[in-house]
């Protein structure tokens, strides 16, 4: 794996020599610095809090397995195409958890307003820290959804998952 080397990979990539397995190496990498950097804590320098930084750790974990997951899916089957597979199948189902999230994280704003009160501004006007439990659980919920729904539709494309009406034509 090149890290700084551009034209080493253009090469390899030029002859051929990036297996699948070696473009999940990039994949892992690119999906755990979009998560590190797209966290509260480092984007817009959240106040530090314990559970920010477990979400943090929770983020990154549940992207790399998940991505894991998807991988193994594929592998199941043709084992080709993963990382084109894996990009064009996140935008739809991407969007469906984008909803699903809005949703969710209302949802989860309310509870911790009823429990908490003024949940995001201290007693004195200070910000608190915005990671609550019950965004925590939200996020693992989200991650869990949108990784099954990935591995299944990569799954269905690389051929290792029955197709929903092959069960019906077997039937007849």
């Amino acid at each position: 794996m090149y890290l700084w080397k551009t034209e080493k990979l253009i090469a390899d990539f030029q002859e051929n020599k990036v297996s699948e397995k070696e473009k999940l190496k990039y994949v892992i990498f690119a999906v755990a610095v979009c998560s590190l950097l797209t966290n509260p804590i480092v984007a817009m320098s959240e106040k530090y809090s314990h559970l920010g930084l477990v979400h943090l750790v929770l983020i990154i974990l549940m992207n790399v397995y998940g991505t894991l997951y998807t991988f193994r899916k594929n592998s199941k089957g043709d084992n080709i195409h993963f990382v084109t597979r894996y990009i064009c199948l996140i935008v739809p189902i991407g969007i469906k958890m984008f909803f699903l999230a809005i949703f969710l994280y209302t949802l989860s704003y309310f509870i911790d307003a009823s429990i908490l009160g003024n949940v995001f501004v201290g007693s004195e006007g200070e910000a608190l820290p915005t990671t609550t439990v019950t965004m925590i659980l939200c996020t693992v919920t989200i991650a869990f959804l949108y990784y099954y729904f990935l591995g299944k539709a990569i799954g269905e494309v690389a051929g290792n998952n029955n197709k929903p009406n092959q069960s019906l034509e077997n039937s007849k």
